[in-house]
């Protein structure tokens, strides 16, 4: 059973102080990660910190092998090794075949270990044949008394052999629906065994004996839970392969705003042929360097406020599902006053016109503008070359007044489209108008 703690932390857990991550006070004996009392800095005073191992049935002639680093208070502080018969219930001091170096330490309340300085990375061996058959878990103590510190505990590089298995594992791969990056994912089973998969969405998780649950999760996508999972010696190792279907954005989203009230009004349309139900949307806005802040929720499909501050307001919608929320909408800003083209735009709309798309050429997202003169059924649909429909803005009654619409290069599918030419048509009452835009990636 060998462990280098690079993947994840061997299952191994901590009461206080031992941390599971990249030091920056030592080099690691191989890889990157350790569990160390601490990843930066120094060791506080009057501690205890304990790490525990999991569970391992030993064989004959096993023998428990580490790298360590440490560095404390010589003769005071310092770190010592226990086993248990008895699942964590009653600790023995266990002792390396070359023995520590300090004797009744204060931090260890009189007990053996190590202390002082390792002058770099040692390996401690400890010989296990009087537990052969036994059940055992280890546990790495580190104490300190009130005077001087330093870096701490180190531990890299755990191996026990002959070990007796009482572990298998599942394995498999993950596929988000999105084409986001598997690893973004996490694996948790219901005995909170966790791991992450691959860039390629491959993974293994190590579970012991028993009757397991294992969901797949991740950020803006619905869960995938696999039930009854039986791992014993007959039958350790599973296959399985998860999707996770993502939970698209709103579609369609154009505001209008008015220089005289302050009246602002968001519109957006929920997406179609959702996976899980939809029980409303949360609205964020964000003021000048302010953080973004839940100003909505609601199943209404539009936001209304009054702006009284000049500056700029930034805003993005959620869709809320059931048990989850979906990918946030790509971010609105707008500024109040409201920018206007000349002053023509002030008055009441007198006409319907379609206008220049900004910024064009553009990557990803580009903003499409239209005023109305009067409300009424509008659409506003994106055609490729070929004239064939890529992606329907609005389709829908809209009040008069001027709108504006994000299109973030994406198909009704939610698919990236390729760069190129395309042409965006409004329609409404008595009017239609095609222009020209460009998508560079």
């Amino acid at each position: 059973m060998f462990q280098d703690f690079e993947l994840n932390n061997g299952l191994f857990s901590s009461e206080t102080g031992w941390t599971w991550g990249t030091p920056m006070q030592v080099t690691p004996f191989s890889g990157t990660k350790v569990w160390a009392t601490n990843l930066g800095g120094t060791y506080p005073d009057l501690v205890t910190y304990n790490l525990y191992s999991p569970q391992y049935l030993l064989g004959e002639n096993s023998q428990l092998q580490f790298n360590h680093y440490y560095s404390c208070e010589y003769g005071y502080d310092g770190g010592n090794v226990a086993i248990s018969t008895n699942n964590g219930i009653a600790w023995n001091l266990i002792y390396p075949v070359t023995s520590y170096n300090g004797n009744s330490l204060n931090g260890l309340n009189g007990d053996q270990g190590w202390t002082g300085n390792s002058n770099g990375w040692l390996l401690a061996t400890f010989d296990l044949t009087q537990y052969a058959g036994q059940n055992v878990m280890f546990r790495f103590r580190f104490g300190s008394d009130g005077g001087t510190g330093g870096i701490g505990w180190f531990i890299d590089n755990f191996n026990l052999n002959n070990v007796i298995m009482k572990t298998g594992y599942l394995y498999g791969v993950v596929y988000p629906s999105s084409g986001l990056d598997p690893s973004m994912a996490t694996l948790k089973s219901n005995q909170r065994f966790i791991c992450n998969p691959d860039s390629e969405g491959n993974f293994m998780l190590f579970l012991p004996n028993g009757i397991h649950t294992v969901t797949a999760s991740m950020p803006y996508h619905q869960a995938s839970t696999l039930t009854s999972i039986i791992i014993n010696p007959e039958n350790p190792v599973h296959y399985t392969e998860f999707t996770l279907i993502d939970l698209p954005q709103p579609q369609s989203i154009s505001y209008t705003g008015d220089n005289d009230t302050g009246d602002l009004y968001i519109y957006w349309n929920a997406p179609e042929d959702t996976v899980l139900p939809i029980v409303g949307f949360k609205v964020y806005r964000k003021f000048n360097t302010d953080q973004f802040y839940l100003v909505q929720d609601s199943p209404e499909t539009f936001y209304h406020e009054v702006l009284t501050l000049n500056g700029q307001y930034k805003f993005y919608i959620v869709v809320k599902y059931q048990n989850a929320d979906g990918t946030p909408s790509p971010i609105l800003n707008i500024s109040f006053p409201y920018v206007v083209e000349n002053q023509d735009n002030e008055i009441p709309v007198l006409v319907t016109k379609l206008n220049a798309n900004y910024p064009n050429p553009f990557n990803p997202t580009t903003t499409i503008s239209f005023t109305l003169a009067q409300p009424g059924k509008t659409s506003l649909v994106i055609y490729n070359l070929k004239g064939q429909v890529v992606k329907s803005l609005v389709n829908t009654d809209l009040p008069s007044g001027k709108h504006n619409l994000i299109w973030n290069g994406k198909d009704e599918n939610e698919h990236s489209v390729a760069s190129g030419v395309y042409f965006y048509r409004l329609r409404s009452r008595n009017y239609q108008e095609t222009y020209k835009m460009l998508l560079m990636k």
